[in-house]
């Protein structure tokens, strides 16, 4: 196989998508980062979580106790 020194229409036309494909995957990356900052800072902090999850699951332990008190008594 023998490399031409010069450069051709094809071979512009490759350089040309390569640097275009570059400059768009840039753009969405950065584009990806500023999506993920912005949901980071939405999001609650963990002892906000942590204090409700506490209280769902005191709450699940009370209907826990209900339910086999009503079964209890239906037996």
């Amino acid at each position: 196989m023998k490399i031409n020194g010069g450069v051709s229409l094809g071979n512009l036309i490759v350089i040309v998508t390569i640097v275009v494909s570059i400059a768009v995957a840039w753009g969405s990356m950065d584009t990806a980062i500023t999506q993920v900052r912005s949901e980071l800072d939405q999001k609650a902090p963990k002892d906000v979580t942590d204090v409700k999850f506490e209280y769902i699951h005191k709450e699940l332990i009370e209907i826990r106790q209900m339910l086999d008190i009503m079964f209890t008594k239906a037996n």
